[in-house]
């Protein structure tokens, strides 16, 4: 999934107490909710809200680093759910 990193919005600055309205670029933020899928049950285990991309990377390495998996081999795969509906990547 291909997803922008930085949004543009017009934003207030303040400068010698002048105000000013300008379009910046600001960082994208989206939640990324994290489910475990186990012996034909699924649960949630997280939702962080990161920066779009390396979506799969963050997911393994904060499975790994909570201690809910022991290593890379418990992953046999993944995939994006969008409205319900898986997404193979």
């Amino acid at each position: 999934m291909t997803r922008t990193t930085k949004t543009k919005r017009h934003i207030w600055t303040v400068d010698n107490g002048h105000k000013r309205r300008h379009r910046d670029e600001i960082a994208t933020e989206e939640p990324l909710e994290i489910q475990l899928a186990t012996g034909g049950e699924e649960r949630t285990v997280a939702i962080t809200m990161r920066t779009p991309g390396n979506d799969y990377e963050l997911a393994a390495g904060f499975l790994y680093n909570e201690g809910v998996i022991a290593d890379k081999e418990a992953i046999t795969h993944m995939v994006y759910c969008v409205d319900g509906q898986q997404q193979l990547q």
